[in-house]
């Protein structure tokens, strides 16, 4: 069970550093801030001063295993971390030993159920064909960082997905009088292609050296595997407009969409990040007044 923490007490044992940030003091002294997960699922961030720890830390691997000490003091009315003791590093990381995980087999024969009779036979056979040849990294492949807004767990992104299509199945049954077969395929391809890039982006759980590139951008890259097939089935213009869902799916956050169709899987996307942020924040124990999206939400609870 998660620890609430509090000035005076000290954290020792085995973790996982999801995430280092190196920076410069006031006075220019290297530091760094280091996101940690403990094995009750204690998660925080601890500031590191000490030159032979940040040393170990610069030629890290993260996530990172480690057995460590970390002091917990009182700062502007809040705790403040402190990393003061790294007693190990391990080679390999146990991600079923820190990662909550989803049943990947139900969330994926789910995505499937949901496309039948809302997608052609041909488009329903590309998806399937696309799972069961990436069937293991998907399975296992996060929507986000660990802990992360939306769907970071193991098996985050079907989930993700699963919902997206659920979510496309009761927007577009609004547009069935607008959208050929051909262009509700494209919006559905949309939905279960636009984060196959986090197969790339996230390692572990975890955002690594070759995240420069986003997810917008190696989310093409999947979709590249598949591109004489996409084309014979559909025609240049149609893997174009996959390209340009892929890369713009995020909106004003990102790329600004281009297309319709860009357009509707940034709004279905953006609606399952706000209502599983919503949810996750929600289920970390709020009472009274919470902030979400930069609002003040008060949470009262009836019977």
């Amino acid at each position: 069970m998660m620890v609430e923490l509090v000035a005076g007490m000290e954290l020792s044992g085995l973790m996982l550093f999801q995430s280092v940030n190196f920076s410069k003091t006031s006075r220019g002294s290297d530091m760094a801030r280091v996101t940690f997960l403990t094995e009750d699922g204690t998660t925080n961030t601890a500031v590191v001063w000490d030159d032979s720890i940040l040393g170990v830390l610069k030629f890290a691997t993260i996530p990172m295993q480690v057995d460590a000490v970390i002091t917990v003091d009182s700062y502007n009315g809040g705790v403040s971390c402190k990393l003061v003791g790294l007693n190990n590093v391990y080679d390999t990381v146990d991600i079923g030993k820190w990662y909550k995980k989803l049943d990947s087999q139900a969330n994926g024969n789910l995505l499937l159920t949901n496309l039948k009779g809302v997608v052609s036979e041909k488009a329903l056979a590309l998806v399937l064909k696309m799972l069961n040849e990436n069937g293991r990294e998907i399975s296992v492949a996060m929507a986000a960082q660990y802990g992360g807004y939306h769907d970071g767990v193991i098996g985050g992104l079907l989930n993700h997905l699963r919902k997206l299509v659920k979510y496309g199945t009761v927007a577009m049954a609004e547009y069935k009088d607008t959208f050929t077969q051909t262009e509700r395929d494209l919006v559905f391809l949309g939905l279960v292609l636009h984060d196959m890039g986090k197969l790339y982006e996230l390692k572990d759980g975890a955002y690594w050296e070759e995240s420069i590139v986003p997810h917008t951008v190696s989310g093409i890259w999947f979709l590249d595997k598949y591109k004489d097939e996409i084309i014979e089935q559909y025609g240049r213009m149609f893997y174009l407009e996959l390209i340009a869902i892929i890369s713009q799916h995020h909106g004003e956050f990102g790329e600004r969409p281009k297309t319709v169709y860009a357009y509707l899987v940034h709004v279905i996307d953006l609606l399952d990040s706000r209502v599983s942020g919503l949810q996750k924040k929600l289920d970390d124990g709020v009472v009274g007044n919470c902030y979400f999206d930069e609002f003040k939400l008060t949470f009262n609870r009836y019977e």
